[in-house]
Parts: structure tokens; C-alpha cells; sequence
């Protein structure tokens, strides 16, 4: 790792709560870079939340910091209030567009997106771009036609509504994108999936301990749920696509930090080992802890002294995501970026990229409208 991206990951810790020792001269930094990288991650407002506990917890600093960041200090901030701006834009979207699906008799289930940023410090400084929601019925209760009653809803609005990805539809609500799911997750590639996507919405039927977004209906899931859905969620973005970004893992390290003390980490760490997941979640697990700061969770022994090379080849990964933002997008972009990938899939999966390819091939042919019956 190069000092630029160290020094970004200490500010990132900085600012997420995680106190960390300064060990970098703060003369000769290429602040532009460290910005530019933190940016690419959609972390560069956290990072300006450890620029100023730095300058808090080591005071000491405070004129050699400013003479190190010089005018990009004044650049830095004005990303950071586009930011927040940005977020109270989504906010209001948000709030409107569960405020609309409750008046026809339907509950918002909220995947990622507003559940996370409750777990920041300061939630308007994680970046999103859009809204991802499962439907349900009143109760809450599962309710398959919620789906299309979402659709019907948006259309009867004059907002135009593409279905034609199996897994769910997207349109655009007060110049939000919305991604209403049909499936939590990419269940069309095999049996083995199709079962895991049963799993999840079998925890949402059985579940009698929903919360709700601050200031609104809107439902987050119970913690295995969202546990298993955030790793597969991962995952895929890790080993099929472009890869897993900074705040996917600062994501996962506050949701622990927030929800943890409500999962029961043998069970979640068991079906992870039955869909081959396990690898991938232990060593994503010792990555966050080590950026955002122990969960305090009972069962999770997940940190050593030292990283070992999985954890050090999934941090390096990580940090290059810039070079690859955008480069596996559509179907032989997914095809590509599986292949290139055989590595992870020999660390982090019990599938190797081939089989996957094959099930993505198969799905996309033989089984374009899944169901899981």
C-alpha cells in the first residue's frame, strides 16, 4: 500500500470514530490525490470527518496540517457540503416515495442505502446514487403482488418503469433512481441461489422484530437478513464486477458496529459456510473491523496481529477500484471481469469462476423469468 492510500485509509478511520495514531509527515502529501482517492470510493466527505478529528485529537498538528493542505482544504469542503446537499436531495425522495407506497397499503423494506447511512457518524457523508426497496404488504407481511403494486403506482404517476431486468425494476422518483426489487438477490444462476434468495425472504415472513428508517415507515430488516444480504450483495460486487470499493467495507464494518449486538454470528457465519461465503465474510469482517473499530459482537474472533495474504490481496483489490470503475458493465463486460477473476474465486468462493460464468450463461438462456416455486 502507498502512502497516499494509507493516509487515506487513516482518515477514513478517523472518520468513522476509529481513533488511529498519526504515523505519516504531513510534508511533501499530494493532498489532490489523497481527495481523488478517497473520492473514487464515495468516501471523501468521511475523510474530511477525519481531517478535522485529526486536527481535534492531535492539536499539536493543526500548522503543519494547514500548511501542508494549503488551498485544497477550501476545495475539500465545498465536496463535502455537495455532499450533504446531495444527500438532503435523495432524503426528500426518499421520504416521499415511502410516504406515497404507504398510502396504497404498501411497506418500503430498505436495502442498503438509507440503512447504512444511519450507521455513520454523520449520515449525510455516505455517498449513495440511488434507492434500492423490497415491497411488502401491511403488517408487515411478505406479499408477492406488492411488486407490481409498486410498478402500477409509479406508472399511474406518469413515471415510466423498466422491467426488463428479471430481478427488479427501476425508475426515476423525484430525480432519485429506484430500484424496486422483485429479488434481494441474483437468483436466476442456480439452485443453489434460488434457495439462498428463499432463505432471505423466508427471514422476512418469520421475523416479528422489524425497525424503521428514522423519521419514517420505511422497514429495515432484521439483522441475519440484512447480514447475509449485505455479504452476498459484496460478494458478487468482489468476484463478478468491478470490485468491492472502500465503503462497501466501511459499510459492512458500521452496520456490524450499529446491528451487531442483534445477530447471532455462529448461525450467520454457518449459512454463510452452507452457500460458500464463509472466506469471503471472515476475511471481509477483519478488513472492516480493522478500518471502523470493534463491534463488540459475541463470537467474532476475526482480528490477529498481522494481515494475512487473502486479507492483504482483498485490501489491495480494493484500493485499485479506481483503475476499474465502469470497465465490466453489460453482459460480456460480466463475462470478462468473471475470468479475470479465477483468483478471488480460488480465496474467497467454493465455486470457481467458470462454474460461475456457466450458471450466469445457463440463467440468462434457460431461466430468464426465474421464479422459487
Amino acid at each position: 500500500m502507498n502512502t497516499i492510500e494509507h493516509i487515506a485509509l487513516q482518515l477514513v478511520s478517523l472518520g468513522l470514530g476509529h481513533p488511529v495514531e498519526w504515523d505519516t509527515p504531513l510534508s511533501g502529501i499530494d493532498w489532490k490525490a489523497v481527495i481523488d482517492l478517497a473520492m473514487s470510493h464515495g468516501m471523501d466527505a468521511v475523510a474530511w470527518d477525519g481531517l478535522q478529528a485529526l486536527y481535534e485529537l492531535q492539536p499539536e498538528l493543526a500548522g503543519e496540517l494547514d500548511a501542508s493542505l494549503g488551498e485544497t482544504k477550501y476545495d475539500w469542503f465545498s465536496f463535502t457540503l455537495q455532499a450533504e446537499q446531495d444527500y438532503e436531495r435523495q432524503w426528500r425522495s426518499f421520504v416521499e416515495l415511502d410516504k406515497a407506497f404507504r398510502a396504497e397499503g404498501i411497506r418500503m423494506l430498505v436495502l442498503k442505502g438509507f440503512m447504512f447511512n444511519e450507521c455513520y457518524p454523520d449520515p449525510r457523508h455516505r455517498s449513495s446514487c440511488d434507492i434500492d426497496c423490497f415491497l411488502m404488504g401491511e403488517g408487515p407481511v411478505m406479499d408477492e403482488s406488492a411488486y407490481e403494486r409498486g410498478n402500477q403506482l409509479m406508472e399511474s404517476r406518469g413515471i415510466a418503469v423498466n422491467r426488463s431486468y428479471y430481478k427488479n425494476s427501476s425508475f426515476t422518483f423525484m430525480g432519485t433512481n429506484v430500484e424496486n426489487h422483485r429479488f434481494c438477490t441474483a437468483a436466476r444462476t442456480s439452485r443453489r441461489w434460488k434457495e439462498f434468495e428463499m432463505l432471505l425472504q423466508r427471514l422476512l415472513k418469520e421475523a416479528n422484530g422489524f425497525r424503521t428508517v428514522e423519521n419514517t415507515e420505511a422497514l429495515i430488516g432484521p439483522a441475519l437478513f440484512n447480514a447475509l444480504f449485505l455479504t452476498r450483495h459484496a460478494q458478487m460486487h468482489f468476484l463478478v464486477e468491478d470490485g468491492l470499493s472502500l465503503r462497501h467495507v466501511c459499510d459492512w464494518g458500521m452496520f456490524l458496529k450499529r446491528y451487531g449486538k442483534d445477530l447471532d454470528w455462529d448461525k450467520y457465519m454457518s449459512i454463510c459456510e452452507q452457500f460458500g461465503m464463509d472466506r469471503f465474510a471472515f476475511h471481509l469482517t477483519r478488513l472492516a473491523v480493522r478500518i471502523c473499530g470493534d463491534p463488540g459482537i459475541d463470537g467474532l474472533d476475526a482480528i490477529s496481529t498481522g494481515m494475512d495474504e487473502p486479507e492483504q490481496r482483498l485490501l489491495n483489490d480494493i484500493m485499485t477500484i479506481g483503475d476499474r470503475a465502469g470497465k465490466h458493465k453489460g453482459r460480456w463486460g460480466l463475462a470478462w471481469g468473471t475470468l479475470r477473476s479465477s483468483w478471488k474465486f480460488r480465496l474467497f468462493s467454493d465455486e470457481s469462476s467458470f462454474r460461475c460464468l456457466w450458471q450466469f450463461v445457463r440463467g440468462y438462456f434457460f431461466d430468464r423469468t426465474p421464479n422459487l416455486n
